[in-house]
């Protein structure tokens, strides 16, 4: 651990730095004031009964502080900015008036990808959902080695969806939780999984969604149609 008066002269020598603009920042804020303050005007994106989940939820979209957020988090290694998202996500959940009830389950990540970055963006963002939610955490989906979904369109990833099984029983009330939202073939195969083992309601928290989804509709739209 690096004593306190040497992280001081290290923060003079070089500066913190904004996870998503790269711009200089308070040394302790993961953002600078401006993306702090876009991350807190982003609107959430709201989704219907879509890919085998009751309710589908994103921060906001795949642009802009969350898009760097959402970079920063997965290839930057940058796990302390999961505490971040998740409070960007559960503000999502509020202002959209979608309860989270039972247990926060993280969408398996692939082994290899697994293996080679030491680490599961969802799994680090499932953490921090329910650190500041009061929920448990139960990682109860494991995920078969298959084809990456990195870099396929929506067409190929539906055709050929990651497999998604249980490695214990789930709750009945699931809160899925992944990085970003794109074609909806993961949570799919892990909204199959869950109501295999049992579960009755699964509510899919995200902190982005990716333009590939297919069907977006944003929060005010949403409550005009209902």
């Amino acid at each position: 651990m690096v004593p306190f008066a040497a992280r001081s002269l290290l923060g003079l020598v070089v500066p913190p730095r904004c996870a998503a603009c790269g711009e200089g920042c308070a040394s302790d804020a993961a953002l600078c004031a401006g993306c702090a303050a876009e991350l807190a005007l982003a609107r959430p994106v709201l989704l219907g009964d879509q890919a085998g989940v009751e309710v589908a939820l994103a921060a906001g979209e795949y642009a802009g502080c969350i898009r760097e957020l959402a970079h920063a988090l997965k290839f930057g290694r940058r796990l302390r900015l999961a505490e971040v998202a998740a409070t960007a996500m559960l503000h999502a959940a509020h202002e959209a008036s979608v309860e989270l009830a039972g247990a926060v389950v993280p969408v398996p990540a692939d082994p290899v990808r697994w293996r080679s970055r030491g680490f599961d963006p969802a799994e680090e963002l499932a953490l921090a959902v329910a650190r500041r939610s009061g929920l448990d955490f139960l990682p109860c989906l494991r995920r078969r080695a298959g084809r990456r979904q990195v870099g396929r369109d929506r067409r190929a990833r539906l055709a050929r969806p990651p497999r998604v099984a249980l490695r214990s029983e789930p709750p009945a009330r699931v809160v899925l939780v992944d990085d970003v939202l794109t074609t909806g073939a993961t949570i799919a195969a892990s909204a199959a999984a869950l109501r295999a083992g049992g579960s009755l309601e699964v509510v899919a928290l995200t902190l982005a969604r990716s333009a590939q989804w297919p069907h977006p509709r944003g929060l005010a739209g949403a409550i005009d149609a209902a």
